[in-house]
């Protein structure tokens, strides 16, 4: 390490200090430690108001009062699921989404599983039916299966497309012994880089299964993301919701909370039901305060952003696509590209004709010179895994892990606009993207 004297001769700094800041395109998951992460709980614990306020100014406090849950009585430690506070919270997400009752899980695998499972135990019929690229196909080791004991049918003919109305129409048109107890619909599914349903097809699918008596489950994971979409066409949550019989949704990912889910549902059996499931899965902890408190942090914090951030979403892409237009691959695909043009804040843009090696190389040879890193990890791009639980989706990083990829030229960046790259200029994005697909296409 080198060290460098200032002027004064009093003290010195190495040399990495004296280089400007590096730029993130994408921030990290986390950019705060723990205990960042934990005084941030504790100051909202102690006066949720007045934190908001500090972080969002009065004005947008009281513009988004509507929105926000303020629970009147203070903080309180829930036991075993019962407390002012956490029932305040649960009320409050239920309603939004125009449900009668909501109920706080630990996490969204629990929240889901024992949706699906209440519905075809109603039902007297094991069988659901997601998509290929559903969130329980791919990441949850089979749970379904193995736990639940619940039968799965794939929903729609394309793994790289969104189920339409004909797919659903396929199913409930079936024998009655024979079609699905429960259909789970992403909005929006996140492995196809965000992609979502036409609002007419939602309410045609809803028709369809209360038709022919199937439920109706929204994984709701993004949902606070994809609002915008629907906002647009003057759509609200509770519009949304109203379409499924149950809905879940998520507390840590936009939203920022530590970890958390709710499932909410009109129907005041399907939570009783669900409270028992959650005992027997483990879920219903002795206490589960800490949790909540900072999932409402993260929901009044971050709630009614997503607009503006999906806006600049749409300016960046737009920017770095006219960028790099010029830049093809050699049977003349574009080598930067993004699928679909962006409906929410979160994004796959896609990198092909290249390898991990020299993408990788090019990526860490912009932050060199120009001190801007476009992305940390990418993931190969495979349309399905032959593992018939899980497709696994491992990232790419660290020069150790590339022989595991070494062949593979297409490749993609998950990302999302968040608080900490809201106000880098879309000048900033395409400037960087340009370079990268100039060193790409570089001869070594």
């Amino acid at each position: 390490m080198s060290l460098i004297k200032t002027e004064s001769g009093s003290a010195t700094k190495t040399a990495e200090e004296l280089l400007p800041p590096t730029t993130k395109l994408i921030p990290d998951w986390h950019e705060a430690g723990p205990i960042e992460d934990l005084q941030e709980t504790l100051e909202y614990a102690i006066s949720p108001k007045s934190y908001l306020v500090r972080r969002l100014g009065k004005d947008l406090v009281e513009q988004r009062s509507q929105l926000l849950s303020l629970c009147p009585e203070f903080v309180d430690r829930d036991l075993y699921g019962k407390g002012v506070h956490k029932q305040h919270f649960e009320q409050h997400i239920a309603s939004l989404l125009g449900k009668k009752h909501g109920l706080f899980f630990i996490t969204g695998i629990q929240a889901q599983l024992t949706a699906l499972k209440i519905h075809c135990a109603n039902a007297g019929n094991e069988r659901v039916a997601w998509h290929h690229r559903s969130h329980l196909e791919i990441a949850e080791e089979g749970g379904y299966a193995e736990v639940f004991r619940l039968q799965r049918t794939f929903l729609g003919t394309s793994p790289l497309e969104v189920p339409t109305v004909t797919d659903v129409e396929v199913l409930t048109a079936l024998p009655v012994e024979e079609r699905p107890a429960v259909m789970l619909l992403e909005l929006p599914n996140r492995e196809l880089g965000c992609k979502t349903y036409p609002w007419e097809d939602l309410v045609q699918i809803s028709k369809l299964c209360k038709e022919a008596n199937v439920k109706l489950h929204m994984d709701g994971a993004r949902l606070w993301e994809i609002e915008p979409f629907y906002h647009a066409s003057g759509k609200s949550f509770a519009e949304l919701a109203a379409l499924f019989d149950s809905v879940y949704v998520s507390f840590y990912k936009g939203l920022g909370g530590t970890c958390g889910a709710m499932l909410t549902s009109s129907d005041e059996g399907f939570i009783e039901e669900a409270k028992t499931w959650q005992r027997r899965l483990g879920g219903n902890m002795v206490t589960s305060y800490a949790e909540i408190i900072d999932c409402e942090r993260g929901f009044n914090l971050h709630i009614g952003t997503f607009e503006i951030k999906w806006r600049k979403m749409c300016l960046v892409a737009k920017a770095i696509t006219e960028a790099t237009k010029t830049y093809r691959t050699d049977d003349d695909k574009p080598i930067v590209f993004f699928d679909p043009v962006p409906m929410c804040a979160q994004v796959h843009t896609h990198i092909q004709g290249v390898t991990a090696e020299k993408l990788l190389a090019a990526r860490d040879e912009v932050e060199q010179k120009y001190h801007i890193r476009v992305f940390g990890s990418i993931r190969p791009w495979k349309p399905l895994s032959e593992n018939p639980y899980s497709i696994k989706l491992s990232s790419v990083d660290e020069k150790d892990k590339l022989k595991d990829v070494k062949e593979e030229t297409h490749h993609f960046v998950e990302w999302a606009i968040r608080e900490e790259n809201l106000r880098i200029s879309e000048d900033i994005f395409a400037k960087a993207w340009k370079v990268l697909c100039q060193l790409i296409v570089t001869p070594q």
